[in-house]
């Protein structure tokens, strides 16, 4: 998914444009990111607005949700020539093709306690839609001239579905897995001495990671966090990377059922007014993971 102009998190919460903003101008933040954080609840009701229009019924929909629906059918409909060029066995001259064994493992105490965090707590579907989810960003951020920071990017994708697991399901009391799962992965860094910058960029990212589109503004790693995920999901922008390239990266992180198993997860987390309901319901976002261009 491509980025857009304006602060997608203004649609669900206020919370994590200005705070990354902040960070990234080098203001000190006197614990406002854990503050906001724990207010960021997805399904929270905004203010009634009954002129919403398009037919779509006010308890439906977060407040600015019908503008996230609109940016999720452009970018689908954008995908959808490269789609078709795919399947009609035409190549992509412009494609990254990259040696999947030349792609940076982070091997710090605190990627290695990530991924073991990750290989306890997610079934081996999780797990290696984690580390593809790694792999698609690394290759996506190369293909745009991006450098993200390697680690942060690592641990980030390794737990983005934490919230997911029977583990930390239950780990904060707000609907949104997002928002859950960026609270466990920023306490959990904590706990582990992480820069407090480093931190909150982690929260942020995996409390991003559902939005339809991730902005600039929030840093490379939030962004290849959604489009990585994306990519993995439902093959967005599969078209810009090599055939050679992706069959290296399944070939190292099978699927396994994820066509068939993912969309029956996501859905046990579409809570009314949450940004998994509006993918689900206006997006059909489960449907596009059952026809994902892959084999499985």
């Amino acid at each position: 998914m491509g980025s857009g102009a304006e602060p997608e998190t203004a649609v669900f919460s206020e919370s994590y444009g200005p705070e990354t903003r902040r960070r990234r101008q080098g203001e000190g933040t006197h614990g406002r990111s854990e503050e906001r954080i724990r207010r960021r609840r997805c399904g929270a009701r905004g203010p009634r607005n009954p002129g919403l229009g398009g037919g779509v019924p006010r308890r439906d929909v977060a407040p600015g949700g019908l503008r996230q629906i609109a940016r999720g059918i452009q970018i689908v409909l954008r995908a959808v020539p490269a789609r078709l060029r795919q399947q009609l066995g035409f190549r992509n001259p412009r494609a990254l093709h990259f040696d999947v064994d030349r792609l940076p493992m982070p091997d710090s105490s605190t990627a290695k306690a990530a991924e073991e965090l990750c290989r306890g707590a997610a079934s081996p579907m999780i797990l290696d839609h984690s580390l593809r989810t790694y792999a698609w960003a690394t290759l996506l951020g190369r293909a745009d001239g991006l450098r993200p920071d390697a680690e942060l990017l690592y641990v980030t994708s390794l737990l983005h579905d934490m919230a997911i697991t029977d583990r930390y399901r239950e780990h904060a009391p707000m609907p949104c897995f997002a928002a859950r799962g960026g609270i466990l992965a920023r306490d959990w860094a904590k706990e582990r001495g992480w820069p407090a910058p480093h931190c909150a960029s982690l929260g942020d990212a995996i409390s991003l990671h559902l939005n339809v589109a991730v902005s600039r503004e929030h840093g490379p790693e939030a962004r290849l966090l959604q489009e990585g995920a994306a990519l993995d999901m439902i093959g967005l922008r599969l078209w810009d990377l090599s055939p050679g390239t992706v069959a290296a990266v399944l070939g190292r992180y099978p699927r396994h059922a994820l066509k068939r198993d993912g969309p029956a997860l996501f859905l046990a987390e579409c809570h009314p007014r949450t940004r998994a309901h509006l993918l689900s319901r206006w997006l059909l976002f489960p449907t596009m993971t059952r026809y994902a261009p892959f084999d499985e």
